[in-house]
């Protein structure tokens, strides 16, 4: 709809392209008896009365596009359905059936995006709502729960990140460097499974730092049925992804962001660790890293190639992630951004100098909101924050039909 604007492109400013135009001049239509139209739409410097202020919010307000009769609402929903290229434009037909498909199966049920992540990554949620994909999204749906797992994977090294933070800035890591031995010594301590086993109620699991990482793995699969990529996940199992979320999103002690992150670490690596699932086609989202970020196929093949050598203690594989997943990383991102001194910490020879900066911890934002709420603005569903938010017959027909002809 626009040409963008700008040092680099052929014009100074965003400009509209010719389908911009026309959609702008539907849009005008919409507004064109509006008095504020008329008399102050060019006038910078009119005092504009109330009255034509609430004339023009009732007809020029982006939820008039819900009606049929909105002139502007055709051309809208072409461009959201069919504009650009035309994979990305498959593919957000396909993201959208997804979400008319789960906003359907809850429409009793009020949605946010928390409730979403867990919809799409268990198909249940703790509240109660339940979530099949129908045949024609699976697909699509298979994708999402890959990206949630991405999500709980990032979670679980940015937990790492910030536990180690935390702990240098706290222990004066700032004014005296910490040797790279005390860091390790310190994360060999912190891997406390029993006070992490605690705080779910579990009987203790006697791991330990030098447990065998088999162990650990082992102990999860007693706790969590591991899964397909199709089949439904247990949200009631004593202790998952999420939980292990809720519980770092209140604590910042070891057992949570060290034991609690490197558990997450396993069961992820339980769920997806089947090296043949590399072969479906899905799969692209997992190898997803951009601008030497790492991924989480590398993470899981680097992970199985670690198993296959030996049988190496859950300190080892900390010690390897904490290394390569967390402190390289930091290094090569804080140095790309150079002279701005991003650094959380940086290595000096043997020691780790911090530096008293925060380090957030939450997930990306998964569009959720955005993409609902467009939904909804097109006239397709109701609000998924209000029940009931049913379908338009639009929206079903997208749902169905994967298209709006």
């Amino acid at each position: 709809l626009i040409y963008l604007g700008g040092r680099g492109y052929p014009y100074p400013v965003d400009v509209p392209t010719e389908k911009g135009k026309v959609l702008a001049a539907k849009y005008r239509e919409a507004i064109a008896d509006t008095a504020y139209y008329h008399q102050y739409f060019d006038d910078d410097v009119a005092q504009v009365p109330r009255e034509a202020i609430l004339e023009f919010i009732n007809l020029g307000c982006l939820c008039q596009v819900q009606k049929a009769e909105a002139p502007d609402r055709p051309l809208l929903l072409d461009t959201f359905l069919h504009g650009g290229p035309p994979e990305a434009a498959a593919d957000r037909r396909a993201t959208f059936r997804l979400l008319l498909d789960l906003i359907n199966q809850t429409v009793d049920s009020p949605l946010n995006q928390d409730v979403f992540r867990q919809l799409i990554y268990f198909q249940a949620a703790h509240k109660g709502s339940t979530y099949t994909p129908r045949d024609g999204v699976r697909s699509v749906a298979r994708e999402w729960r890959l990206y949630q797992a991405r999500e709980y994977y990032a979670f679980a090294l940015n937990g790492f990140f910030r536990y180690l933070c935390h702990w240098g800035q706290d222990t004066g890591g700032d004014i005296r460097p910490k040797r790279m031995d005390e860091v390790w010594s310190h994360l060999e301590d912190a891997l406390d499974f029993a006070t992490l086993a605690r705080r779910f109620e579990l009987a203790e699991p006697q791991l330990n730092s030098q447990s065998s990482f088999s162990a650990l793995l082992g102990w999860l699969r007693s706790l969590v049925p591991t899964a397909g990529l199709d089949t439904p996940y247990d949200v009631s199992a004593p202790l998952h992804e999420h939980k292990l979320v809720m519980q770092a999103d209140q604590h910042d002690t070891a057992d949570v962001l060290v034991a609690g992150m490197m558990t997450m670490m396993g069961l992820i690596y339980n769920r997806f660790g089947d090296p043949t699932l590399r072969d479906e086609p899905e799969w692209r989202i997992a190898r997803m890293g951009e601008n030497g970020r790492l991924s989480m196929n590398r993470f899981l093949t680097q992970l199985r190639r670690l198993l296959r050598g030996g049988d190496v203690t859950i300190m080892e594989v900390t010690r390897w992630l904490f290394r390569d997943y967390v402190l390289i990383q930091h290094q090569a991102f804080a140095n790309a951004k150079l002279p701005d001194n991003t650094f959380r910490f940086q290595r000096e020879g043997n020691y780790l100098r911090f530096y008293r900066q925060s380090a957030p911890l939450g997930f990306t934002n998964s569009r959720f909101e955005a993409l609902t709420m467009t939904l909804h603005e097109l006239g397709l569903c109701g609000d998924v924050a209000q029940i009931p938010h049913t379908l338009s017959n639009d929206g079903q027909k997208l749902l169905d039909e994967g298209d709006i002809a």
